[in-house]
């Protein structure tokens, strides 16, 4: 969406340090912009600067040249610009900021039918394998925690003849967790 040059306007956006897309442009009403923080500085400016500047996060308030909350996942940031004389002459721009999460758990472990125990306290995965069943080169199907990502990848063959570490990031990038995985083959 996009305004014509006469219309309420914002001259500047800026949340935090971080990067608009597209970037700012006065007649361009729908932006993103990605952070790894709990909050950051919103400071918008009017093309009039006797204008009326509106910062709603969701339901919330936010003033001006102060921090936003975000909540992980999808927040909806709307500024709107109000005529000082007719408060019904307005243009709303949206930003949607998406906070990335911090979880890094691995919330599934299988090799084959077999299904591993998940202690999330110690950060370890026990499974048992039917009895006959040769450990060098399994293949399990992992889960993790919503945009996480694990090393070695779901579906990798891996020898598990000792516990087998697997480190999880999360979708921030930057937080991570190791845990070990102990497959054991039942006897007969």
């Amino acid at each position: 969406r996009h305004i014509g040059p006469d219309i309420k306007s914002l001259s500047g956006l800026a949340i935090g340090s971080l990067t608009l897309t597209p970037e700012f442009n006065r007649e361009t009403l729908e932006y993103t912009v990605t952070t790894n923080n709990a909050s950051n500085k919103v400071t918008a400016e009017a093309t009039d600067p006797g204008d009326v500047i509106t910062i709603k996060n969701g339901t919330t308030t936010v003033e001006n040249g102060e921090a936003a909350e975000w909540n992980v996942g999808d927040n909806t940031l709307t500024i709107t610009v109000a005529d000082r004389d007719d408060p019904t002459a307005t243009t709303e721009y949206v930003v949607t900021v998406h906070r990335n999460s911090s979880a890094c758990a691995i919330t599934s472990f299988a090799i084959g039918t077999a299904t591993g125990v998940i202690n999330t306290t110690d950060h370890t995965i026990a499974v048992e394998v039917p009895s006959g069943t040769t450990v060098t080169a399994l293949e399990p199907t992992i889960a993790v925690s919503a945009g996480a990502s694990v090393s070695p990848a779901s579906g990798v063959a891996t020898d598990f003849t000792s516990p087998v570490e697997y480190t999880v990031t999360a979708e921030d990038g930057t937080t991570t967790q190791v845990w070990t995985v102990t497959v054991t083959v039942a006897s007969i």
